[in-house]
C-alpha cells in the first residue's frame, strides 16, 4: 500500500502555512470555537500553540504533493505553566474569547496533573488539527504517535492533551492515552443551570488525557 502522506518537523518558516491550514481547516469545525463563532480563528500573534515553534517538537502531515493536511502543535509544559498560558491569551486575544479561556482554565484548574503523577515536566499536545478530506486515514492518531516517539527520545516523563473533540480525544485513547479528568459540556453552566457551551454532536464533552513514559 503507497503511504498518502508523510510526517515532519514544522519550522519557523512554516508559520504562515500552519495559521492559513488552521484557518481553513481547523477553526471552522474545533467545537469551542463553532460555539463561540470565532470560526476565523484569532489573530495569528495570539495563537498561543505557535509560540512552541521554536522548540522543535511540532509537526506537519503532507500530502504526497507536499500540502499540509495535519498539524501537531507541541511543546514543553511545566506546573506554573498553566498560568502563563492564560496571561498570554488573555493579553493577545478579545473579549470574544474570554468564554473560552474560561472554560479553559476551569478544566485546566480541576486536575492536579502533577502531583497526581509525580512528573515535573511533560510534553503537551496544543493543537491537534487534520484536513476534513483527508479523514478516517489515521492521521490523527499518526501524528499523536509520533509525538510521543520525540518525547520519549527527549526523556520526557508524561504526555499530556486536552481534547475539546470527541475526535482527538478518541484518536488519543486509540493510542493508550489515559482520562484523567472528564466534564461534559452540558455541567458547565450558569446561575440558571443553563448550559454555557453546547457544540454540535458527537462533541459532548472535554478530556484531559495523559501517558506516562518514565
Amino acid at each position: 500500500m503507497v503511504k498518502e502522506f508523510e510526517i515532519v518537523i514544522a519550522i519557523e518558516n512554516d508559520r504562515k502555512r500552519i495559521v492559513e491550514f488552521l484557518r481553513a481547516s481547523f477553526y471552522k469545525h474545533e467545537p469551542l470555537n463553532v460555539v463561540n463563532g470565532t470560526t476565523n480563528g484569532p489573530d495569528s500573534d495570539a495563537i498561543y500553540s505557535l509560540s512552541f515553534l521554536s522548540e522543535g517538537k511540532s509537526l506537519l502531515a503532507l500530502s504526497k504533493s507536499g500540502q499540509i493536511i495535519g498539524v501537531c502543535l507541541n511543546g514543553e509544559d511545566t506546573p506554573g505553566m498553566i498560568k502563563n498560558r492564560k496571561d498570554y491569551m488573555s493579553r493577545q486575544t478579545c473579549n470574544s474569547y474570554s468564554r473560552i479561556l474560561d472554560f479553559l482554565n476551569k478544566v485546566e484548574h480541576s486536575v492536579d496533573v502533577w502531583k497526581l503523577t509525580g512528573a515535573d515536566r511533560a510534553l503537551h499536545i496544543h493543537l491537534l488539527a487534520v484536513d476534513l478530506a483527508f479523514g478516517g486515514r489515521g492521521i490523527g492518531r499518526a501524528l499523536m504517535e509520533r509525538t510521543r516517539d520525540i518525547a520519549q527520545s527527549a526523556k520526557y516523563p508524561l504526555l499530556y492533551v486536552l481534547c475539546s473533540s470527541f475526535f482527538s480525544a478518541k484518536a488519543a485513547e486509540k493510542m493508550g492515552m489515559k482520562c484523567i479528568y472528564s466534564l461534559p459540556y452540558s455541567a458547565y453552566t450558569d446561575d440558571t443551570g443553563k448550559p454555557y457551551i453546547t457544540p454540535p454532536f458527537p462533541h459532548t464533552q472535554v478530556k484531559i488525557l495523559i501517558q506516562q513514559l518514565l
